[in-house]
């Protein structure tokens, strides 16, 4: 009624007294005499008492057991409530707690569209100005694994830049087989299931991630490593072609001279040589393949350097 009849919200509609018949024949039937179903009373007295005050978290866990049996619709309500409730500036400590412990039980069942909805919420506070409800939603998509993923464009640039920066001093420090695996896992978590990065990081996206995956040549981090694969297996076609001719970034050659990174190096161009589809990717996938030498000589073969050229004049490198 608000979109088609009101005039509080923009709209093309004439409203006549036989029209507003049909709106007050439509409350009646739909709403009015509508029997509230038992699973959004449950939705209902969750929130007033999410509210209300201050739950134990023996009791949230209790409430959040029913979650898996919602229906679709019902679960993404329940997100948008506890989103609504979460975010204003004055919302007393307590909601915020109580939210806090219900979110990562809820957020498996929100479907993708509501987790879009919820980011572009984010975006809106942002462009609003409205800082401490931009915090507080960002808040809450950082709180649960993959929400990153869901931050506006400029949010995640940042928080992938950032991560990329942490990647990499980690992995040139001491102890990097104990501090990558969290930040390798928060990279995955921030860049999404769709492997979607901005476009004006993926040079150092690519040289970061492939510069961790071919190791220090000192051993492999093997709680970093899936990670790294799984994010490997991400690429798009642009990604993996930067991938392929990672062996002359200034980071990367120093490497292969080791035997642990020339092995790497091989495991590397079968991962992504399934999604190279332009025409000079697969022709350098070839050469790179038939190369007999060890990966670091890869760029002095007359063959692949001319290819290496082409592609950086098309790129504009």
């Amino acid at each position: 009624m608000r979109n088609h009849a009101s005039a509080a919200h923009p709209n093309v509609e004439k409203l006549t007294g036989l029209k507003l018949a049909d709106w007050l024949q439509t409350c009646i039937r739909e709403v009015m005499q509508l029997k509230t179903r038992p699973v959004v009373a449950e939705i209902g007295r969750l929130l007033h008492n999410v509210k209300a005050a201050a739950l134990a978290e023996t009791e949230l866990k209790n409430a959040a057991t029913f979650f898996c049996e919602l229906p679709q619709e019902q679960a993404n309500n329940l997100a948008n409530g506890l989103f609504g409730i979460y975010t204003p500036p004055k919302a007393d400590p307590h909601v915020l707690d109580n939210v806090r412990l219900l979110w990562p039980e809820l957020w498996p069942f929100i479907n993708e569209d509501t987790r879009r909805e919820l980011g572009v919420k984010l975006a809106r506070f942002r462009a609003n100005a409205d800082k401490d409800r931009a915090d507080r939603a960002k808040e809450l998509l950082e709180l649960v694994d993959g929400g990153a993923a869901y931050l506006p464009e400029s949010d995640r640039l940042v928080e992938i830049q950032e991560t990329l920066e942490d990647l990499k001093r980690a992995h040139q420090g001491t102890n990097n087989f104990y501090n990558e695996p969290p930040v390798a896992r928060r990279l995955r978590d921030v860049v999404g299931r769709h492997g979607e990065v901005p476009e004006l990081l993926t040079s150092p996206y690519v040289a970061t991630l492939v510069d961790a995956f071919l190791t220090n040549n000192h051993g492999v981090a093997w709680s970093a490593e899936p990670y790294y694969i799984e994010l490997i297996k991400r690429f798009d076609g642009p990604q993996a072609a930067y991938a392929l001719r990672s062996f002359a970034f200034q980071s990367i050659r120093p490497k292969l001279s080791g035997a642990l990174s020339q092995a790497k190096w091989g495991e590397l161009v079968e991962l992504v040589a399934p999604k190279l589809t332009e025409r000079g990717d697969r022709v350098m996938l070839e050469l790179v393949r038939a190369f007999t030498g060890t990966p670091d000589k890869l760029s002095a073969d007359t063959k692949i350097a001319a290819q290496l050229k082409i592609w950086r004049e098309a790129k504009g490198l």
